[in-house]
Order: C-alpha cells, then sequence, then structure tokens
C-alpha cells in the first residue's frame, strides 16, 4: 500500500441526518473529520512531490497553480494556498508530520 501502510477510510453515508440520532450525528463527524484530515495529508504530500518535480511541466502548464486551476477546477487563491502549504511541508516535514 505504501508509506505509512495506511488502510483507507470507508464511512457509509449518513442518509437522513435530520433523523439520526444526536450520537450518530457526533460519531457521524468524528468519522468524516478523521476523513477529511486524511485526505488534506494525502492530497498535500501529493502535490509537493508533484510540484517539486514539475509535473505540471509534463501537461503544458506554466506553474503548480496554473494546473491546479484547470484540471481540478480550482479558483486561483485556494490553488495557490494549496501550493504554498505543500512547498512548506517540503521545507519543514518535520512540522508537517506532526
Amino acid at each position: 500500500m505504501g508509506r505509512g501502510e495506511r488502510l483507507p477510510i470507508i464511512i457509509p453515508r449518513l442518509d437522513d441526518p435530520a433523523s439520526a440520532s444526536a450520537d450518530e450525528r457526533d460519531d457521524h463527524l468524528m468519522l468524516l473529520e478523521v476523513a477529511r484530515h486524511e485526505l488534506e495529508v494525502q492530497f498535500t504530500e501529493t502535490l509537493a512531490v508533484a510540484d517539486a518535480k514539475g509535473d505540471h511541466d509534463l501537461f503544458g502548464y506554466p506553474t503548480s497553480v496554473a494546473y491546479l486551476k484547470d484540471r481540478l477546477g480550482m479558483a486561483g487563491g485556494r490553488a495557490h494556498r494549496y501550493v504554498k502549504r505543500a512547498r512548506a511541508a517540503l521545507r519543514h516535514r518535520a512540522t508537517f508530520a506532526a
């Protein structure tokens, strides 16, 4: 599976949050937060490597920001923040790992 041997996180959809109990909603929110965090970490790690290796050039984009805007449909500010965070993660690996 790769570095850290992380297992995929599968969370069943809470079909009707209004009819669920408060405990069910609480449990669901906690599971979603764990999954959201894991996705964010993996996205940042992958983007950091793609940016450092110049993957955007292979696809004909002048920058990683341009790549994210066109390929992923991100707004410019959001794409810039992701690239900035990815570059910082590479420079400060210990901090990012924490």
